[in-house]
C-alpha cells in the first residue's frame, strides 16, 4: 500500500492527536476542520501546533490570522506563548516577516528571557538566518547542556557552522531527541550516505527511546530524499507505535511524502 492512498486517514489521525477534544464531534471526519477548530479553541501548544499544520498544508485561514494577532497582543512580552504567536503569524502574515523576525531575534538574543529556548527553536524551525551579532550569543548557548544549547546547535549548524554540526551529529548518534529532531531542519545534502544510513539504523534500532526513534525516521527520510522502498517500513513503524508522541512525528514523517 503506497502511502498516498493513506494519507487522508493518516492526516486525520494526525489531526485528532492534535485536537483529541474534537472526536466525537460532526466534523470529527474531516481533518481541515479539526485542525481549524484545534487552532481556534485549543490552549497553548496544541492551537499553535494545529495552525502550523494548515499552513503546511497550504491551508492559511484567515480568522486564523487574525486569531493569533488578538492572542499576540495579549500575551506577556518575551513570554514563550508569545513567541508562538510570533511562529504561526511568521506563516499567516509573509507582509509582516521583518517585524516578526526583528521581534523573534530580540527574544533570542536575551538570555534570562522566559521565551529565549522557544525563540531560538522558533528560528529553527522557520530556518532564519544568524545575523553576527546573535551567531555570537548563539554560540554561546551552545556550549549550555540543555535545551537551549541543543536548539542552539541546531540553528548555527543551519548557518554553515561545521564544528556545530559535529557536536550536533555525535549527539543524535547517542539518540538524543533534540538532537535527532533538529536533523530534520537541516538542509538535505548536509549529511553524507554514511550519516543517512547511520541516523535509518537509530530509527530501525527497537532500543531507541520511542520519540527519538521517530524523529530518526523523519530525518533519516528526507535525507534520503524519501525512497519509495521505505514507504511500507515507515506504514508499519506507525502502525506499530503505541507512544502517543512517537505516532505524532512518524504521522508527520508519512505526510512528508507528499
Amino acid at each position: 500500500m503506497r502511502i498516498s492512498t493513506v494519507f487522508a486517514a493518516i492526516l486525520t489521525s494526525g489531526a485528532a492527536l492534535i485536537c483529541g477534544g474534537c472526536i466525537g464531534r460532526p466534523d470529527a471526519e474531516n481533518p481541515e476542520a479539526i485542525l481549524r477548530t484545534a487552532a481556534l479553541e485549543e490552549k497553548q501548544w496544541p492551537s499553535i501546533h494545529a495552525a502550523e499544520g494548515l499552513a503546511e498544508a497550504n491551508l492559511q485561514m484567515e480568522e486564523v490570522a487574525r486569531h493569533f494577532e488578538a492572542e499576540r497582543s495579549r500575551a506577556q512580552a518575551q513570554s514563550p506563548w508569545r513567541v508562538g504567536c510570533l511562529r504561526v503569524l511568521y506563516q499567516y502574515r509573509p507582509e509582516q516577516r521583518a517585524d516578526l523576525v526583528r521581534e523573534l531575534e530580540w527574544i533570542a538574543g536575551q538570555v534570562d528571557s522566559p521565551g529565549v529556548v522557544h525563540a531560538v527553536e522558533s528560528m529553527v524551525k522557520l530556518s532564519l538566518p544568524l545575523s553576527s551579532e546573535l551567531r555570537q550569543k548563539v554560540t554561546n548557548y551552545a556550549a549550555k547542556d540543555d535545551m537551549l544549547g541543543r536548539f542552539s546547535l541546531i540553528l548555527l549548524t543551519q548557518n554553515n557552522d561545521r564544528q556545530a554540526q559535529t557536536q550536533l551529529l555525535a549527539l543524535a548518534a547517542q539518540k538524543n531527541e533534540t538532537a535527532l529532531f533538529g536533523i530534520f531542519y537541516l538542509d538535505r545534502g548536509t549529511l553524507t550516505s554514511a550519516q543517512c544510513e547511520a541516523l535509518l539504523a537509530i530509527a530501525r534500532d527497537s532500543s531507541t527511546p520511542p520519540k527519538a526513534r521517530a524523529f530518526a525516521w523523519r530525518g533519516a527520510l528526507k535525507h534520503l530524499n524519501y525512497p519509495e522502498q521505505l514507504q511500507e517500513e515507515l506504514l508499519a513503524a506507525l502502525h506499530g507505535a503505541t507512544d502517543l508522541q512517537e505516532r505524532r512525528f512518524l504521522i508527520l514523517a508519512a505526510g512528508d511524502y507528499q
